[in-house]
């Protein structure tokens, strides 16, 4: 087991111990036993930093908000690719995504006969996002302040340009829409606005691509769930080892 990524429990039941909720011998009981779950079922329960603002797997959604609404990364870079039909340089990400996502865009030209993404959104500042607000987009379409994972500048909005100068959306069943699903998820991508308003809190959104690193991402692919269906999970695992 990743003792790092497990010291992280640990400093939350360390939190619950102080506070009076069980004593330390029940700890050490209650830890021997997630440390055996863990190792018998690691997809199920989470190592994963969904809290912080800077992680890259943190979570948005069913009224889980930025700690600070105003957050801005600190390593948003340009878009460095020569294999979207836009020019990606004027658009925003974080390093490692706009890296992985400049990999993305090179096997998707490669794999689909010269046809190329044409990005549509990434990065939004939290002013932006009010804005879009303020002209009358829905809740159920546009964020709320401090809810948006592009302003996390984790997430891509697509769409597809074919060789012949033909723009698609993108939608879901279609062949580019398999692609990005299998593909996207090697790369860390994954659309975590596949399962309408009721699981994910937001309307379905083919064009969406958030990226959560590659094992996360595989993990979903490979269990057929969404970001959300992923993190309602987790709190519940963690729910029945805390009660």
């Amino acid at each position: 087991m990743n003792i790092v990524k497990y010291s992280g429990f640990r400093l939350l039941v360390g939190s619950l111990i102080l506070g009076g909720v069980f004593g330390w011998g029940g700890f050490v009981a209650m830890q021997d036993q997630v440390i055996e779950f863990y190792e018998q079922e690691p997809n199920y329960f989470s190592i994963y930093n969904t809290k912080e603002d800077l992680s890259l797997q943190k979570y948005l959604g069913n009224g889980q908000l930025l700690v600070d609404s105003t957050y801005v990364p600190i390593d948003l870079v340009a878009i460095d690719s020569d294999f979207t039909a836009n020019k990606a340089s004027r658009f925003l990400l974080r390093k490692e995504v706009a890296e992985k996502f400049a990999d993305l865009a090179w096997h998707f030209w490669k794999d689909n006969k010269g046809d190329k993404l044409f990005i549509t959104s990434t990065y939004r500042s939290a002013k932006f996002q009010e804005s879009l607000l303020k002209k009358g987009c829905s809740r159920l379409k546009c964020a709320e302040v401090g809810s948006s994972e592009h302003q996390l500048g984790l997430a891509i909005d697509l769409g597809i340009m074919t060789k012949k100068g033909k723009y698609i959306a993108l939608t879901k069943g279609s062949v580019y829409y398999k692609w990005l699903i299998t593909k996207g998820a090697d790369r860390g991508f994954h659309n975590s606005y596949q399962k309408g308003v009721d699981i994910d809190g937001q309307m379905e959104e083919s064009r969406h691509r958030r990226y959560l690193g590659t094992d996360l991402a595989q993990i979903l692919r490979d269990n057929n769930q969404s970001f959300a269906e992923w993190y309602a999970v987790q709190q519940t695992v963690l729910d029945d080892y805390l009660l």
